[in-house]
């Protein structure tokens, strides 16, 4: 089930990256955090929840794999992003770039859960992050919280 679900919302990021402007989905991703605070560290979530946002990074990235299209950090960070929501953890979509030389700017986007980055790490080495995009969605006795 882990598998197909991370197949649909990579499907649902595709179409929204390729297809919606930026401004018009930009609140999937959760407002703006002036100063991004360390979401909950692993060590205060029990191990189901935690294993719960292991699960998500491997879908996202065993699927992503295997996709007819290249499923960009973006793609796979808005779509794990979703998927932690839908599971009541807290998430952080990290947007950062590095100059590769002095005429190009590269971009990355990274997703963040239980103060470690879960998709898009290795990638993100040398990057600065200019934005940090999440919701302070606390999870409570250990329970997710159910959301749409």
């Amino acid at each position: 089930m882990l598998a197909l679900e991370a197949l649909v919302w990579l499907i649902a990021a595709w179409l929204i990256v390729r297809l919606v402007p930026f401004r018009r989905w930009r609140g999937l991703l959760g407002p703006v955090l002036a100063t991004p605070q360390p979401d909950q560290p692993a060590d205060d979530l029990s191990p189901e929840l935690s294993a719960q946002a292991k699960g998500v990074g491997w879908g996202i990235e065993a699927v992503s794999r295997d996709l007819p299209w290249k499923a960009t950090c973006l793609m796979r960070a808005l779509a794990g992003r979703q998927m932690l929501r839908r599971r009541g953890l807290q998430s952080m979509v990290a947007l950062g770039a590095r100059s590769s030389n002095a005429e190009n700017l590269e971009a990355h986007a990274w997703l963040i859960t239980q103060g470690q980055v879960l998709l898009g790490a290795s990638e993100a080495v040398g990057y600065k992050p200019l934005v940090h995009f999440g919701e302070a969605c606390p999870v409570e006795s250990g329970h997710a919280a159910s959301s749409g």
